[in-house]
């Protein structure tokens, strides 16, 4: 062995992360570092006035947006790429390989001053690729352009249908998904053939309906399943682009038991060969549903307070349960072997962490009035933020470690946004967990040890 050489062979460190915060200072970046001591912020000057960023699907830009433009930045040197002088800019998203950015801002029709108000910038010309009239805007359809994972295909939902183009011809329809009263569509996180899953609310005594049609012949659905009790969906494919979960709620529950209306949960393979309601075991509005990022489970937490998590299978049977706690949120970590069951909105913001291959609970933490939670590109530790305009007083973030022990604490006045930049989890190494240490419980009855059902 040559002098000085090692037996031992060293563990290459983590690539560095980067989170943003935005607050009454406008917006900055900062380096992670997993200290007590304040983490440093990036270079280049903060965007003052900054009213929302949001990073591109794999960390390489960020657009910061302020009343009178939209600047994107390369994240690696700060070095800005295109300003977008655009007023009063209200919602951007980048498109999956960051080739396009979409931008909406409020219609102001009666002066005719942006009559096409929903704008698809080329993020390679800087140039409008396309503009439509988009006269309203929710979360439940944004993005209002929604395109297939390698780009070559993006959908519009329109009156009665879903116009998919070619993505240099965005405005020029290639195909029509037929759809009557349609209100929302997700493609499969898939390259071709592509998979598109479409939704149909329940309208009088018609039932609601959710379809499946493989691009080009989107004439016939390939799978099919209809249901009532579904005024509105939201469509969860798994990452392996087999299954989707239709999470569905109504206004108002007629039997009186919830005041937030009734919920359900569907599973539907794509190919048709399975559709079936999820079984839950205890009554109650359904919380959260998250598929796990492998593709192959899933969790959801569902039921009066304290609610049940449980985990479930590709046939959508249970295989684990994680108790009844009072959890509504469910957040795997990127590599999908670890998740946090929190509590938080109207609850204390108690957090377990698990490990779902070992069925145990390794951490627990508390983050009162968090409305923010987040894991780290690496999975090993989870952000936390009390933000502004939900609570005006003690604002600031807290980062922990995937054991529950506190890493890292800043308090930041009238905090409004924060985000981890996104990496990819395949760069991290696959590192093993420190041995767990005794793991504290919020209550006696809150187990460490996940059972099967």
């Amino acid at each position: 062995m040559a002098s000085g050489s090692s037996s031992k062979a060293s563990i290459a460190p983590s690539p560095s992360f980067q989170y943003t915060i935005r607050s009454r200072a406008g917006s900055q970046g900062f380096r992670f570092q997993p200290t007590s001591e304040p983490n440093n912020s990036l270079d280049g000057a903060p965007f003052p006035e900054s009213s929302l960023f949001e990073y591109s699907r794999d960390g390489s830009l960020i657009a910061n947006v302020n009343p009178a433009n939209i600047t994107i930045t390369k994240t690696e040197n700060n070095e800005v790429l295109w300003v977008f002088e655009r007023k009063l800019v209200q919602a951007v998203c980048f498109s999956p390989l960051s080739s396009y950015l979409v931008s909406w801002e409020r219609l102001h029709i009666e002066n005719n001053e942006n009559k096409d108000n929903l704008i698809v910038w080329d993020l390679q010309t800087g140039q409008p690729l396309s503009k439509f009239t988009q006269k309203i805007l929710n979360s439940e359809i944004w993005p209002p352009l929604r395109w297939t994972d390698d780009e070559m295909l993006c959908g519009r939902l329109v009156q009665n249908e879903i116009q998919i183009f070619a993505t240099n011809k965005i405005g020029s329809a290639v195909r029509k998904v037929k759809c009557p009263d349609v209100i929302g569509f997700e493609w499969a996180p898939s390259t071709a053939p592509y998979k598109i899953a479409v939704f149909s609310p329940e309208k009088k005594s018609s039932p609601a309906r959710l379809q499946i049609f493989k691009y080009p012949e989107v004439g016939a659905a390939v799978a099919s399943k209809s249901f009532y009790k579904a005024e509105e969906a939201t469509l969860l494919w798994n990452s392996q682009s087999t299954a989707v979960i239709v999470q569905t709620s109504t206004h108002v529950d007629k039997s009186g038991k919830s005041y937030y209306g009734d919920s359900g949960l569907w599973f539907i393979h794509a190919d048709g060969s399975f559709a079936e309601n999820i079984i839950l075991r205890k009554e109650g509005p359904i919380q959260d549903v998250k598929w796990s990022p492998l593709g192959t489970q899933f969790i959801v937490t569902y039921g009066f307070m304290p609610p049940q998590s449980t985990l479930f299978d590709l046939k959508a049977q249970p295989i684990l349960d994680f108790g009844e706690n009072p959890r509504n949120t469910i957040r795997w970590s990127p590599n999908g072997k670890l998740v946090c069951l929190g509590g938080f909105g109207n609850l204390q913001g108690s957090m377990d962490f698990w490990d779902v291959a070992k069925t145990a609970k390794i951490g627990y933490a508390e983050a009162h009035c968090a409305a923010v939670c987040e894991w780290s590109p690496d999975s090993r530790y989870f952000l936390t933020a009390v933000v502004s305009p939900r609570v005006r007083v003690d604002n600031g973030y807290k980062i922990f470690k995937y054991d529950g022990s506190k890493v890292f604490e800043s308090a930041v006045s009238d905090l409004y946004q924060i985000e981890w930049r996104p990496v990819k989890a395949s760069v991290f190494p696959d590192r093993p967990l420190s041995p767990p240490k005794s793991v504290p419980s919020a209550s006696p009855a809150s187990s460490s040890k996940a059972s099967s059902p």
